[in-house]
């Protein structure tokens, strides 16, 4: 029997690291729509949908995708 509904979101976490928080709409579309461009899955927590607008929204992909992510991020900065 494989692990209970709390131990797999658990085990789903460990797997994704933070690369952004923001409060800039724009820039996590760009982030989005360049991680997506470079073929990397990005997952997206917009905390303040249909709420206040300075609410960050943050934006993490897999670890094993962390460095080329944010090696997208720095060339989206430049």
């Amino acid at each position: 029997m494989g692990p209970g509904r709390g131990e797999l979101r658990c085990l789903i976490a460990t797997k994704v690291k933070r690369l952004l928080e923001t409060t800039d709409r724009s820039l996590v579309e760009s982030v989005r729509l360049a991680l997506e461009s470079a073929e990397i899955d990005v997952e997206i927590l917009e905390t303040g949908v249909n709420a206040l607008p300075f609410v960050p929204t943050v934006i993490s992909v897999r670890e094993e995708d962390w460095e080329r992510a944010r090696a997208v991020l720095e060339s989206l900065q430049a």
